[in-house]
């Protein structure tokens, strides 16, 4: 169950699941179509996609500009292919 989506994370079931350094679709549920960013609205059924983060992404530098952290989030990295595993 998505429990929040806000700009650069995403939760389903109280566990962070996505992060800015992962690609991150927001679609509407219905015509599954994209919901950009200046779209999205407090409140709005979405669904929710993450793929992997490109390879140069998960490199240090990459995670420095592009991983949580950057964005004030006090989360680890962790690649989303493994946060299903996890559980």
């Amino acid at each position: 169950m998505l429990e929040g989506i806000h700009e650069q994370t995403a939760r389903m079931d109280l566990v962070d699941d996505l992060c800015a350094v992962h690609c991150i679709c927001v679609l509407d549920p219905k015509t599954g179509k994209a919901i950009t960013n200046p779209n999205c609205q407090q409140g709005m059924d979405v669904a929710v996609i993450g793929y992997p983060a490109p390879a140069m992404r998960r490199l240090p530098k990459g995670l420095e500009v592009f991983g949580p952290r950057h964005f004030g989030y006090e989360l680890p990295y962790q690649p989303i292919e493994e946060n299903r595993q996890s559980r």
